[in-house]
C-alpha cells in the first residue's frame, strides 16, 4: 500500500474489515482517537506524529505490512488486530515481529509498549500519551498506580 491511498491523518478511516466508518464517538472505539487539541506543543511530538512505520502485528496469516503513524496507532490495532468490543483491562499477546515481551498486557498499555519498544518513540508526556491512547488510557494507568 502506497502513501498516497490513506490519508493517516484522517479519523475517519473506512475499515475494509467491517465496511463502516469508524466514528469516534462510538462507545467501543472513542478512547483509540487523537484529539490535537491534547496534543502537546513541542517540536518532538510533533514529529512523533508526522513519522510512518509499517504495522509488523504479525496473527500468524503473516506480517500487517500497513502504514501507520503514532497518532492512529491505536485506530489501526483495535480496527485490524484486537477484537471489537475488548474491555481496557483485557490480557493481550504483542505479536508485532520480534517481540521479546512473553508475557499478556493489558490491551490499554500493549498501545503504548508499541509505541515505545517497537516504534522507538518516548511518551514523556501523559498530554502526548492521552492523545494517542484516548483519555482514559492515562486516567486507567492512574487508577492502577492508586490501588
Amino acid at each position: 500500500m502506497d502513501l498516497s491511498d490513506t490519508n493517516l491523518a484522517d479519523p475517519w478511516l473506512i475499515s475494509p474489515m467491517q465496511g463502516f466508518q469508524h466514528n469516534p464517538r462510538h462507545q467501543f472505539q472513542e478512547e483509540v482517537y487523537a484529539d490535537p487539541r491534547y496534543v502537546a506543543n513541542d517540536g518532538e511530538t510533533e514529529s512523533h506524529i508526522s513519522c510512518v512505520f509499517a504495522c509488523r502485528w504479525n496473527d500468524g496469516y503473516g506480517i500487517c505490512g500497513r502504514s501507520i503513524n503514532a497518532a492512529g496507532i491505536g485506530e489501526h490495532m483495535l480496527s485490524y488486530h484486537f477484537k471489537s468490543p475488548l474491555p481496557a483491562d483485557s490480557r493481550l499477546e504483542c505479536l508485532w515481529e520480534g517481540c521479546k515481551l512473553h508475557k499478556p498486557v493489558r490491551r490499554d498499555t500493549i498501545i503504548r509498549h508499541i509505541v515505545e519498544i517497537h516504534l522507538g518513540l518516548k511518551n514523556r508526556c501523559k498530554l502526548w500519551v492521552a492523545s494517542h491512547g484516548g483519555a482514559s488510557f492515562c486516567g486507567s494507568r492512574k487508577n492502577a498506580r492508586l490501588q
